[in-house]
């Protein structure tokens, strides 16, 4: 099971903040030790320059429970992403 809240703080015209925090479970029967497979920690900064464009800085915290059930493996992420939002208009024919 995955769950996810994620919140957007709208800084400027252009510029937005971003974080969120993101738990994957483990709901097998066979699943003793590591119930939390991981979670996601995360903090970025939205860039729009123009309309449809955005680039996106994020830092993510990446705690993953290993199948022993007490140790743990954290991973650092920086994550560089360019966003293109296209938008597709249906003209209906009228008669």
């Amino acid at each position: 099971m995955r769950y996810k809240v994620e919140t957007h703080f709208k800084i400027s015209s252009w510029l937005s903040l971003l974080a969120f925090d993101e738990i994957l479970i483990n709901l097998c029967k066979n699943i003793i030790f590591n119930t939390i497979e991981h979670n996601n920690l995360g903090l970025g900064l939205q860039i729009s320059p123009v309309k449809n464009i955005r680039f996106e800085v994020t830092y993510i915290n990446w705690l993953q429970q290993l199948s022993s059930g007490n140790q743990y493996f954290k991973r650092d992420i920086l994550c560089l992403t360019l966003n293109h939002v296209l938008t597709f208009e249906h003209k209906s024919d009228t008669i």
